[in-house]
């Protein structure tokens, strides 16, 4: 299953609007697991940004492309620190600042900064978290999601899932 559910271009200012924001209402309060996509302003090529998977991936989604589309131009970037990759042979570190909420804010700042577009796709609806956890990672391993990042155990699973599949 790959629905795209979104897809995000940059306007003539050169912030995200909502290009097509398909039916990303249709799973709210839904189980699932979604994948992002970007094209570099440098390549011109989509690349795997990151995945993720939640009880209720329309609301989360909502919340990351509000992240996505808000206007960072007039920012303070003051470093705080450069967050953790658990895969740095193909994961790009980005700082987190003081105008930063949190990690995940700091992450779609800068994706925001560096992606002109942005494609969101539906990957699964299955309702068993840890099925979701396990679609999550191997796709996020499989396809090289710059942005990604495992929590808790899942951090262990991914590492074992990465060592078999590429060392």
């Amino acid at each position: 299953m790959c629905i795209q559910l979104a897809r995000l271009k940059k306007d003539e200012n050169g912030f995200f609007c909502e290009s097509e924001i398909n039916c990303i209402g249709d799973y709210l309060g839904k189980p699932g697991v979604w994948a992002m996509k970007g094209k570099a302003a440098e390549t011109d090529q989509f690349e795997y940004l990151e995945v993720g998977q939640a009880e209720d991936i329309g609301a989360e989604l909502k919340s990351d492309l509000k992240l996505l589309m808000a206007d960072y131009s007039s920012v303070k970037l003051e470093k705080i620190y450069t967050a953790r990759r658990l895969f740095p042979e193909y994961q790009v570190s980005f700082d987190v600042c003081k105008c930063d909420k949190d990690r995940t804010a700091a992450k779609y700042r800068t994706i925001a900064a560096l992606y002109s577009e942005i494609i969101v796709e539906l990957l699964s609806t299955d309702t068993c978290r840890s099925t979701r956890e396990e679609i999550e990672g191997r796709f996020a391993i499989d396809c090289k999601a710059k942005y990604w990042n495992a929590w808790g155990p899942q951090r262990r699973k991914a590492r074992n899932y990465y060592i078999s599949r590429f060392k």
